[in-house]
């Protein structure tokens, strides 16, 4: 959505009077806007939420399982 909205800024600033592209530039913005509405909605709820809780718990035993496996791997090369 963000390259088209900077195409159509682009054609506008060309032909300024052309009343189609600049319709069609004000639902991009609406559309645009309405969805970044309903992300940001979502991600709202998301990081308020016990999704987020668990994503970090899984995020930590993954970081601590690879340095388990890259000390086991470093000592048996030793």
């Amino acid at each position: 959505m963000d390259r088209a909205k900077e195409n159509l800024e682009m054609a506008i600033k060309q032909e300024p009077n052309d009343r189609a592209m600049r319709v069609a530039f004000k639902a991009l913005c609406d559309e645009k806007g309405k969805k970044e509405r309903e992300w940001y909605s979502k991600m709202s709820g998301f990081y308020n939420s016990d999704k987020l809780d668990k994503v970090s718990q899984k995020d930590e035993e993954q970081t601590i399982l690879r340095e388990k496996i890259k000390r086991q791997m470093m000592d048996n090369q030793n």
